[in-house]
């Protein structure tokens, strides 16, 4: 069955090189900017419940047990993606239609949290992070293994950036509408809908990589279990250290991003989530700018290298931004911007491009979606352990306060992390190269 235009298809595949990154580059913005659209609005409510949990025997608000639940539903997304987007078919078709059906999923599972009581509903916005989770990787088929992968995961993780900040602000103007906190999600997503429809349908027509692609980056197929093993357990080491940095990356971004209403209200109270909005629109542009001039690096263990120590300068970024916020140095809106510049320079590098460098550096036939989705599974663990100590009663710490020291704590971290990280792969490389 062919759902594409092969007029569109003959066009794409002889279009020019320039031609081809713009399509991409938007078109893959685009897709995963309606995906957030399914994802994010809810975080705009304020949910004034709290709930015992009976495991923990603590009282939580509803609004933080919503976050947990739903990135429970993406970390257990991403240890089942391991498998099944390492082996996934790289056919267009395949994976629209599969994109296709993972957020009408997670849309209609929208409808059946919103008619259930809760706390009861909390299964429902856990089934909406499960197939949410596993979009990424059908994202990443499309993009892997291209002379341009850098600048096209780079345009794709942008696109959440901006997008996380939209949807909910679009959401906060469903609510003013007299729409419940509890229907206003599933509205949202209805918005998103048909434009998700038609820009997949684009995507679907995206040419495979071509020879350049292939000479430059090396082949991208389907890695099978005895792959994936043999490939850890030679870059295992290495694996450790930036799985540590990366767990630390995500919880950060994952709070500052869900409970942006409530670090906002601790900067100024005035402030709302259109500030939220305009920060992260800043955030976006310079990321897309720097992070883009990476394709520009031929030589990939060279590009592998230097994307590492981006990684731990916006790790160091963070923290430096922290200490200056505390000390008056500069304001709360240009904390926000500072410390999203860091957490994005090194968060996307390691959830869309570094390991494409990776593959190509060591000449490994293989794909990068089971190492992403293995790092994303243990990462979004992080996030919910970070979320969960943030509101048990032994942590007093305002939202404000508590992201400044998470700031210190990840500089910290990160930076020795890199630093090993960085000795580990240079000798593994090393010997790579005398032995070839």
């Amino acid at each position: 069955m062919n759902i594409f235009n092969k007029s569109l298809e003959k066009r794409l595949s002889n279009a020019s090189p320039l031609l081809l990154n713009i399509f991409l580059v938007t078109i893959v913005f685009c897709t995963y900017f309606c995906a957030y659209g399914f994802r994010k609005p809810f975080t705009a409510g304020a949910f004034n419940l709290d709930f015992k949990v009976p495991l923990l025997n603590v009282t939580l608000g509803y609004k933080t047990l919503l976050v947990v639940v739903q990135t429970l539903g993406y970390a257990t997304a991403k240890f089942i993606g391991i498998k099944l987007i390492a082996e996934i078919k790289k056919d267009n078709f395949v994976l629209i239609r599969t994109l296709v059906l993972l957020l009408t999923t997670a849309g209609a599972s929208w409808i059946l949290w919103a008619i259930t009581p809760a706390p009861y509903n909390l299964i429902f916005i856990f089934i909406n992070g499960l197939p949410l989770g596993l979009v990424w990787g059908v994202m990443l088929s499309f993009i892997e293994g291209r002379k341009h992968t850098e600048l096209f995961g780079t345009g794709l993780s942008a696109s959440f950036i901006f997008a996380a900040a939209f949807s909910q602000q679009i959401g906060q103007s469903v609510l003013k509408w007299g729409v419940s906190e509890y229907w206003m999600p599933f509205v949202v997503s209805a918005f998103y809908f048909v434009p998700m429809l038609i820009i997949a349908w684009l995507l679907g027509h995206t040419p495979p990589p071509n020879q350049e692609d292939i000479r430059l980056r090396k082949v991208r197929e389907p890695m099978d279990g005895r792959q994936r093993k043999q490939f850890l357990r030679s870059y295992l080491g290495g694996i450790i250290f930036l799985m540590i940095l990366y767990m630390l990356l995500n919880a950060f971004r994952e709070t500052r991003s869900g409970f942006a209403k409530e670090i906002w209200a601790g900067i100024d109270k005035n402030a709302n989530l259109a500030t939220f909005t305009q920060s992260e629109i800043v955030v976006s542009v310079i990321i897309l700018v720097l992070l883009s001039l990476i394709v520009y690096i031929r030589k990939n263990a060279q590009a592998f290298y230097i994307t590492l120590i981006g990684v731990g300068l916006g790790s160091a970024l963070v923290g430096i931004s922290s200490l200056l916020y505390a000390q008056g140095m500069i304001t709360g809106f240009v904390w926000m911007i500072l410390i999203g510049m860091g957490t994005y320079l090194g968060y996307i590098p390691i959830g869309s491009f570094l390991f494409d460098r990776l593959l190509a550096a060591s000449n490994t036939k293989g794909t990068v979606g089971f190492l992403i989705y293995m790092f994303d599974a243990f990462a979004y663990i992080a996030s919910i352990s970070i979320m969960l100590y943030k509101n048990l009663s032994f942590a007093k710490l305002n939202w404000v306060n508590f992201m400044q020291n998470f700031g210190y704590w990840l500089a910290i971290i990160n930076v020795t992390m890199l630093l090993l990280a960085l000795l580990f792969f240079w000798q593994k490389i090393k010997k790579l190269a005398t032995q070839s």
